[in-house]
């Protein structure tokens, strides 16, 4: 499932998405939804229902934690592994991304393989619990 998994990547700096979109295609991954408004994720989730989502947490007017709770609280995305990509390294952030349901936590700058090594085993995981 990992390569035809349906990816979406929230971040206020299109940067970070163009090159995060790079990677994953790199290795293989196609089917990749980016958007630089934080807005409109719930609005990017309902339309291409993705297996991934990729998400900063300080996002100016709608945070990742707010995106990540509204999609734990929607019986129809409870269940969508969510990793947290944010500059913050500190131990309050880790706990308070996964206190509210995300499956992990990468540290900007990410890695080509490191990002790739995540979004592979965060699917993994998924596949095997279903």
């Amino acid at each position: 499932m990992t390569e035809t998994a349906k990816i979406l990547v929230v971040d206020d700096e299109s940067i970070i998405v163009t090159v995060t979109k790079l990677h994953l295609r790199a290795a293989g991954f196609r089917d990749i939804v980016g958007t630089t408004d934080p807005s409109q994720a719930m609005e990017l989730v309902q339309q291409h229902a993705p297996d991934l989502v990729l998400l900063d947490l300080s996002m100016p007017g709608v945070s990742g934690i707010d995106i990540l709770q509204e999609l734990r609280t929607d019986a129809r995305h409870a269940q969508i592994p969510v990793l947290i990509v944010t500059a913050s390294s500190s131990a309050e952030t880790r706990e308070r991304a996964l206190s509210h349901g995300a499956a992990g936590l990468l540290v900007k700058p990410v890695e080509a393989e490191d990002l790739v090594a995540a979004v592979r085993e965060t699917l993994a995981d998924v596949s095997v619990a279903s």
